[in-house]
């Protein structure tokens, strides 16, 4: 299957950014896994 044009032409959703910190617990292993890869393309 192949994404429609309407799906690839229509903005993107930013309803949910931000919504991952409501679950910043569950994320912390891998935080400190990811940490340099976080701190190289600059992410909070």
């Amino acid at each position: 299957m192949t994404p429609s044009y309407e799906a690839v032409t229509r903005p993107i959703n930013t309803k949910a950014i931000g919504r991952w910190r409501n679950y910043s617990a569950h994320f912390a292993k891998a935080e400190e896994i990811l940490a340099p890869a976080i701190e190289a393309f600059g992410y909070d």
